[in-house]
């Protein structure tokens, strides 16, 4: 890759689907637990058994759900604290550049005497008038 294009209003709308999407995630996961309450009051003694294996199969997920939340979380710090250091970036370099080009025209006219006094001719650019 020669080049860095990252649009921070684009990465915003992404966490803010990601962050949204999660959260689902997270109200699905918690409402099993309710699920289960429900199915188990509602089964005679032979269902029982099918709703017991209900809560265990969730009692034994709950720690990869709340896994899975915690790092879709960590995933969307991470992308949120990358585009801010892109960004501070950026205004970094555009004002190193800003302040290369001040430098370099402030000390032009002592460059050129110094050329001419060398005997180095001035350099000519096309189109830009002397």
């Amino acid at each position: 890759m020669s080049s860095w294009s990252i649009s921070p209003s684009g990465v915003q709308a992404v966490l803010a689907d990601v962050q949204v999407s999660a959260g689902e995630l997270g109200t699905a996961a918690g409402g099993l637990e309710t699920g289960h309450e429900e199915l188990s009051g509602g089964v005679g003694d032979l269902l029982v058994g099918v709703a017991n294996a209900v809560l265990g199969l969730i009692e034994s997920e709950a720690t990869t759900l709340t896994s899975v939340v915690n790092r879709i979380e960590s995933c969307g710090t991470g992308a949120a604290e990358a585009t801010i250091a892109y960004v501070a970036g950026d205004e970094e370099m555009a004002a190193n550049a800003q302040s290369a080009a001040v430098t370099a025209a402030a000390e032009a006219p002592a460059l050129a005497s110094e050329q001419s006094a060398a005997g180095i001719p001035p350099v000519s650019t096309p189109g830009v008038p002397r």
